[in-house]
């Protein structure tokens, strides 16, 4: 005689509530994303991040999640791991989670790919950049003009390639509307910032050719800088070369600035910034 007994599993449910501590101390949720009582918190990130993403207006999330903890600072408890996991129960888990968020509109960069690869994305969006790591570009052309500047963080980039071919007729320095040509790292910085950030083993390359072009300015840096803030930098660009037709030694056309700016306005606040740039050499670009 075999006897059978039925047997109901329980159906219970894990979740995370992803959200942020307001002013008054209180936790708000931005969304909710269900998982498994087996899935690591890693797996979940991605899904995590697109869900929380952009619904906070006017900050930025850095990808780190807190346990929420009302007695601690900003309400971030225990910073969750990739490997974290909830733990198995015979009641719901919800589990709230704080998103750490900067105020402002930045490009998070942990490795070179975040830049490279979103440049289409920011380039209308006058975002400025927020390092999370050092990055080394591998050599890599990079293109940082369409950015307001960088808050380092104490951070490195290193080994990229600035080159400039385009030339201007409008608003040449010398007042004239002689066609010239601006390399730097940024160009114009509105009301953006360059901040705690080590920039090492720069090449640049500018394409300068033709009798039209009067001038070519240089500063490491940015050019115009207006209600910006350029504060501990160390740049170094160890290799320069310029194709053009004219002298590179004569100081009427080829213009090199003393600061790290090529100008800026009584709002703008210099600070900590030194530069090294190599001679610069005849080739082609």
């Amino acid at each position: 005689l075999v006897r059978l007994y039925a047997c109901w599993a329980t159906n219970v449910s894990y979740e995370y509530n992803v959200g942020y501590v307001d002013d008054n101390g209180s936790f708000v949720k931005l969304a909710t994303v269900e998982t498994l009582v087996d899935i690591p918190f890693g797996e979940e990130k991605s899904t995590i991040e697109k869900k929380e993403l952009d619904k906070r207006e006017g900050y930025t999330s850095l990808g780190r999640y807190y346990k929420y903890d009302a007695a601690a600072e900003g309400g971030k408890g225990e910073e969750l791991t990739d490997d974290f996991v909830l733990e198995q129960s015979k009641e719901d888990v919800s589990l709230d989670i704080v998103a750490d968020y900067i105020k402002g509109d930045y490009r998070v960069v942990r490795e070179a790919k975040d830049i490279t690869s979103n440049a289409s994305v920011d380039k209308k969006a006058n975002r400025m950049l927020y390092l999370m790591n050092d990055v080394d570009f591998g050599g890599a052309r990079v293109d940082f003009k369409i950015y307001n500047g960088i808050k380092g963080n104490g951070h490195k980039l290193s080994n990229f390639t600035i080159r400039v071919a385009d030339r201007k007729n409008e608003g040449n320095f010398d007042g004239s509307e002689n066609y010239f040509v601006e390399v730097s790292m940024f160009g114009d910085i509105d009301g953006g910032e360059i901040t705690d950030v080590t920039v090492e083993n720069v090449s640049i390359g500018v394409r300068a050719q033709g009798d039209s072009i009067k001038q070519v300015y240089f500063a490491p840096l940015c050019m115009r800088a207006k209600n910006a803030k350029l504060v501990n930098v160390t740049f170094t660009a160890t290799k320069f070369v310029v194709f053009s037709d004219h002298e590179l030694s004569d100081a009427d056309y080829f213009k090199d600035s003393e600061f790290v700016y090529y100008t800026k306005d009584d709002g703008t606040v210099v600070s900590g910034c030194t530069f090294s740039v190599c001679e610069k050499t005849e080739g082609t670009v």
